[in-house]
Parts: C-alpha cells; structure tokens; sequence
C-alpha cells in the first residue's frame, strides 16, 4: 500500500510542470545556449529523472512490470509531443535527437529506479 495520500504522484506533477516550464520558456528568455550534444545530456536527465519517479510510483503502487513498459511508452510519447509543441515557442524548434535523449533517459530512469525500489535504499526511497 503506498505511503501517503497521492502514493508518490505529488512528486510526478511537480516534476512534469517544472518540464513544461523549462520547455515552454521562449528562446530569447534562455539566458545560455547549449549545443549538441551537450544539452542531450539535460534531455536525458530531466526524462531519466521522470522515469524515476514514475518506477517508484510503481513500486509504491505494486505495478506488474509490464505496466513500466507502458509508462515508458507513454512518456516516450509525451517528449514526442513536448518536441512538438516546442514549434509553436518563439526562438525554439523540435528536434528528432533531442525526442531520442529523453527516450532513452525516460528509459534508463524507469530502469534505474525500478532497481533502487528494490534495493536495499527502498525503505528511505518510500
């Protein structure tokens, strides 16, 4: 049974806003410009950091592990639409590799996350 009245989901909205936040910002309000590859690495952590915290929904939650697959095919999805949405921002675009960095961070988040629930950091990650 989770702990908690939301069993982890507070943290998964406050992290998808601030997502959104940062992705919705227009270009001319980015004080630094990253190039690639570099800035592959925020996409990776922002969605590894999200499947995170989705794997410990789960954890909380007893998910089988068939319903991670689907978490990360949805998350996958949701970059894609992130991407998209980015057109429509003033001094941003979509970018194909920038869609792939968060897929494989959604990825390596759910994966890593999954693990540490099970380990033997379960008890302080509840």
């Amino acid at each position: 049974m989770p702990n908690g009245k939301g069993g982890g989901w507070a943290a998964v909205v406050v992290w998808i806003a601030i997502q959104l936040t940062l992705t919705s910002l227009p270009g001319a309000a980015i004080p630094v410009s990253i190039d690639h590859p570099i800035d592959w690495i925020g996409h990776f952590g922002l969605y590894a950091g999200l499947g995170a915290l989705i794997a410990r929904v789960a954890a909380l939650h007893g998910w089988p592990p068939r319903r991670l697959i689907l978490a990360g095919v949805l998350i996958s999805m949701g970059a894609a639409l992130d991407e998209l949405h980015q057109l429509f921002i003033p001094g941003r675009d979509a970018e194909f590799f920038d869609w792939v960095a968060d897929t494989i961070g959604a990825i390596a988040g759910l994966t890593i996350g999954a693990r540490l629930m099970t380990s033997r950091f379960q008890a302080w990650l509840r």
